[in-house]
């Protein structure tokens, strides 16, 4: 996904699990944040609560990534997308076009 996004001009940051992802946010300042939901040390959906409450993440665009379907989820989505794997990248590019987003992800 990274390549795939890079070679279209996005920047990429990318971090394996929850706190790391709220390490990197501080310093990259991200326009989407693209969230496992099941990450090794807190879920994507506390990842994003806290995101939200941080000046590094206002105003981003989250979207949830899961192996299983939107419906399957007992936590409400409170995400602004939700993509199932394994992922479509052409739509994941469409979204982003679509969001009128810079090449930053």
């Amino acid at each position: 996904m990274k390549r795939f996004l890079e070679k279209r001009g996005h920047e990429v940051c990318i971090a394996h699990n929850g706190r790391g992802a709220l390490l990197v946010v501080q310093e990259f300042h991200p326009d989407v944040v693209l969230l496992d939901i099941r990450l090794p040390d807190m879920s994507g959906y506390e990842v994003m609560q806290e995101l939200k409450k941080t000046k590094a993440a206002r105003g981003a665009t989250f979207v949830a990534v899961s192996g299983y379907p939107e419906g399957n989820s007992r936590e409400p989505m409170e995400f602004d997308h939700f993509l199932q794997k394994p992922l479509d990248m052409a739509h994941l590019e469409t979204l982003l076009r679509a969001k009128s987003l810079p090449p930053r992800v």
